[in-house]
């Protein structure tokens, strides 16, 4: 873990106690010692530093400064895709900064794949996105649904990605600071019919390079370079 996640709950004053998987890992991983400075982040409220000060079964630290982290509106909308697609996708995509997952059945997914236990470990995958970036503070959002429900944000960008369009993702315009809205297909691709139901909703359709590619390396694709237009 690069930062330890801390929930405001967890926090006393200027101190606070960490959980027994936190404590375990920090001892017999990390091999913290008392006085060694941490990364923290502070669910939903940004990043600070932690002093290890006590070192018992529980670590506790003294909590420094709290400073601003990074948030950014992005919503990934994914067709629902395999448990060791999703797993990939909540955890690494909260990592590089994506806000919201909407999840819903395409045509060419199958249906068993939104009643997967992997929902269950969705808050576990994105903490662990959260430490390991470091920069992000926002405990990101899953919505889950049988079909695609629109946002009615009115000044949302939205883009849908397809191997065919003829738009590339270098030459559309994106202002990472204004809610932005990703459709990304399942396994088996998007059918042309669904294609045209998002751009009828305004979506743009944007290639991203000439390969076919999977799920997670699409969706890790897009936010990386969504990554270089953050400050």
């Amino acid at each position: 873990m690069n930062s330890i996640i801390l929930r405001k709950d967890q926090i006393q004053g200027k101190k606070a106690v960490l959980t027994f998987e936190q404590s375990e890992h920090l001892r017999n991983v990390i091999k913290v010692e008392i006085g060694d400075e941490l990364k923290g982040t502070i669910l939903e409220e940004g990043l600070t530093t932690l002093k290890v000060f006590t070192l018992g079964e529980q670590i506790e630290v003294i909590v420094g400064e709290i400073l601003a982290g990074k948030h950014y509106p992005i919503t990934l909308s994914i067709a629902a895709s395999r448990p060791p697609t999703m797993k990939k996708l909540f955890e690494h995509c909260s990592a590089m900064g994506a806000s919201r997952f909407k999840i819903h059945k395409a045509i060419l997914s199958d249906k068993s794949y939104l009643t997967s236990k992997i929902y269950e470990r969705f808050e576990e995958l994105s903490l662990l996105g959260l430490s390991q970036s470091a920069v992000f503070y926002k405990s990101p959002e899953l919505h889950k649904t049988y079909q695609y429900e629109q946002s009615l944000a009115q000044d949302e960008q939205r883009i849908i990605l397809s191997p065919y369009a003829q738009t590339k993702l270098k030459d559309v315009k994106i202002d990472i600071e204004r809610p932005l809205t990703i459709a990304i297909g399942p396994e088996r691709g998007w059918t042309n019919q669904e294609i045209k139901e998002f751009v009828d909703r305004g979506f743009q359709e944007v290639n991203i390079g000439p390969s076919i590619m999977r799920v997670e390396n699409a969706a890790i694709s897009i936010m990386g370079y969504l990554n270089q237009l953050m400050e």
